[in-house]
């Protein structure tokens, strides 16, 4: 099943609604690896095979073009990269969490706009 922007924006809005309560932390970092993967599978779904170059063009997959779907698996990347280091076993949880929100928010915004982006152009995708 291809996971949907609106359905990865949901969980954008989850993740950030959770990160301000108790246990943030705990829960929050499930919910990002939740994000992680639809997102990610999300893009892949975008990121079909290209047809050969016409007329000196590359020719977009759905209409969309293909740097949105690289964009999404880079923003995808970082925000893992960002989320593993704020989880780190060494340190309490909560402590480093709380030190990387800001960081974590602003991949958080990036990828967001992106999916934005996407259901501009594709309102009509389907689950």
């Amino acid at each position: 099943m291809t996971s949907n922007a609106a359905t990865c924006l949901s969980d954008i809005d989850k993740v950030r609604r959770v990160a301000a309560g108790h246990d943030a932390a705990y829960v929050a970092r499930s919910r990002l690896s939740r994000l992680l993967l639809r997102t990610t599978n999300l893009a892949r779904s975008l990121a079909v095979e290209p047809p050969s170059d016409i007329g000196g063009r590359q020719q977009h997959a759905m209409g969309w073009g293909w740097g949105g779907a690289d964009q999404i698996l880079e923003a995808c990347t970082r925000l893992d990269a960002c989320q593993r280091s704020a989880t780190h076993a060494s340190e309490p949880l909560d402590d480093r969490w709380r030190m990387m929100w800001d960081e974590i928010e602003s991949h958080l915004n990036t990828l967001e706009d992106l999916l934005r982006r996407r259901l501009q152009h594709r309102p009509a995708e389907r689950t």
